[in-house]
């Protein structure tokens, strides 16, 4: 009956992310191909979890994915992570984090993940601005979006100290490990451009967030063991 019932209520999730995707962002782009994706994935997730045993309540998970899967789309699509989803974020993780680990963990963990990516994201301006004076050009890009660093803070606050800095080190490794199949692929065909090759990294901290949040002693037994 349970697991019924999540499923029905992944599917009801993919549909909500679907509507806030093409709704939210300034520019909205409706894409049919996403759409289907993202309500059966609703769907396969909400299964799973009637299936499997996590670390937290079902539902409560599937909600946190949800929203990990909204911004994930936005950010795929638009490179762009809104404000006002990070800040609503904020004020869920810092419900569910004080619940899940207490408020001085969860203050930590914010905190964390938000100066940390913040050092990042400095750096990356730096990386910009040479970038412009090389090509002659500003095209506005970025090599780390704010929203970057205003999404680590939302997960810090959810996951808490010292989980935060396990995360930061799964989606970095990860983003750049993609990145780094990216470039060789682009090499490959002779399309690489040292400058103006970028990567999307919200999807990848949201991706290590959920290693963390649901198979912690499988991710700490990979780096520590």
């Amino acid at each position: 009956m349970e697991t019924g019932l999540l499923l029905l209520l992944g599917f009801a999730a993919g549909g909500l992310v679907n509507f806030l995707a093409d709704r939210l962002p300034p520019e909205p782009r409706p894409n049919r191909f996403r759409a289907w994706l993202v309500l059966w994935a609703g769907a396969g997730i909400g299964l799973s979890l009637g299936l499997i045993s996590v670390s937290i309540n079902p539902y409560l998970a599937l909600g946190i994915l949800a929203y990990f899967g909204l911004v994930a789309v936005i950010d795929i699509e638009h490179r762009l992570i809104l404000h006002a989803v990070s800040l609503s974020g904020a004020v869920l993780a810092a419900i569910i984090g004080t619940f899940l680990h207490g408020w001085w963990s969860t203050l930590l963990g914010g905190l964390a993940g938000y100066g940390v990516m913040y050092l990042f994201y400095l750096v990356g301006t730096l990386f910009a601005r040479y970038r412009a004076r090389q090509r002659g050009e500003d095209d506005g890009e970025e090599a780390l979006g704010f929203g970057d660093v205003t999404i680590s803070g939302v997960l810090g606050l959810l996951l808490g100290w010292p989980d935060v800095m396990l995360m930061l080190l799964v989606g970095v490794l990860l983003g750049g490990l993609v990145s780094l199949l990216i470039v060789a692929g682009q090499a490959l065909f002779r399309r690489y451009h040292p400058l103006e090759t970028f990567t999307a990294y919200g999807p990848y901290l949201l991706i290590g967030a959920s290693a963390i949040l649901f198979f912690r002693p499988q991710v700490l037994a990979f780096f520590f063991h």
